[in-house]
């Protein structure tokens, strides 16, 4: 307690603490990263015949891995939003 009665945290167990979040953010990017990755390889080989999704799978794995939330968003904006132009077949 300090000198006005409120308890103090002490420093002994936040080491342990931010150790199991920064282990907890690792698995959770380990995991995006794979789902980003499957998920652009399967949209590559579903459509072989249009244009490349600008960077391969790893890339976009690679990118959900270190960037997180925010590669993710990337990655969701480019491949399914409707901000990504969809050639339609019904034109030709």
């Amino acid at each position: 307690m300090n000198s006005f009665g409120i308890p103090v945290i002490s420093g002994e167990g936040l080491g342990a603490v931010a150790v199991a979040y920064g282990a907890l953010i690792l698995i959770v990017h380990i995991i995006m990263a794979f789902v980003v990755s499957n998920d652009a390889k399967r949209l590559e080989s579903e459509f072989e015949s249009e244009d490349p999704f600008l960077f391969i799978p790893l890339f976009w794995g690679l990118l959900a891995f270190v960037f997180g939330i925010a590669g993710l968003a990337l990655y969701w904006a480019v491949h399914y939003s409707s901000l990504r132009s969809r050639k339609n077949n019904d034109d030709e």
